[in-house]
């Protein structure tokens, strides 16, 4: 992605989403820079303590995910970088780059940002940890803590709790 706060300038084609093989995150990443692709991996900083030192490490914030821009005539030659599992097209450009954009200005500030898990509103959700593990219920809003909905259908009465969205996972209606 270029330096400048829009994505979309120098762009030689079209964004894609790009699964990669396992850990090939930022080899696909270098690999689109060496081959002077328009290219995007948002990472976060993580410090690891040893014994004798402290290292940062930098992790990408989507396992398993990169982002370039190219033609549709050259994802043969993305697959024969080796690190593209599986190229997805992206429908919605513009929505993509504003997302993409979002992110990069975010830890353009500072702000540390951490995946999480992704809940629409209205979600059937399970915690998986804690006193309340295995409890299923509705996701009513999403953010630092999410409004957890534990429902009695025969009363047609509900109860809402305050759970960290990484205590729960989406479960099959």
């Amino acid at each position: 992605m270029s330096d400048s706060t829009d994505p979309t300038i120098g762009s030689i084609g079209p964004w894609w989403v790009i699964h990669t093989k396992s850990r090939c995150e930022k080899k696909m990443d270098s690999w689109f820079e060496t081959h002077q692709f328009d290219h995007y991996l948002p990472v976060r900083a993580i410090a690891r303590e040893y014994t004798r030192k402290k290292v940062i490490f930098q992790h990408p914030l989507f396992s398993g995910y990169a982002f370039g821009a190219f033609h549709s005539y050259q994802r043969a030659q993305v697959f024969a970088s080796g690190y593209a599992a599986r190229i997805m097209e992206v429908t919605n450009q513009n929505g993509l780059l504003e997302e993409l954009n979002a992110i990069k200005l975010a830890l353009a500030a500072g702000f540390e940002l951490e995946s999480c898990p992704y809940f629409t509103i209205g979600s059937k959700v399970r915690i998986t940890t804690g006193a309340m593990k295995n409890v299923k219920g509705r996701l009513e809003g999403t953010g630092t803590k999410s409004r957890f909905i534990i429902s009695v259908e025969f009363l047609q009465k509900s109860v809402a709790m305050e759970v960290d969205p990484m205590m729960l996972e989406m479960i099959a209606e």
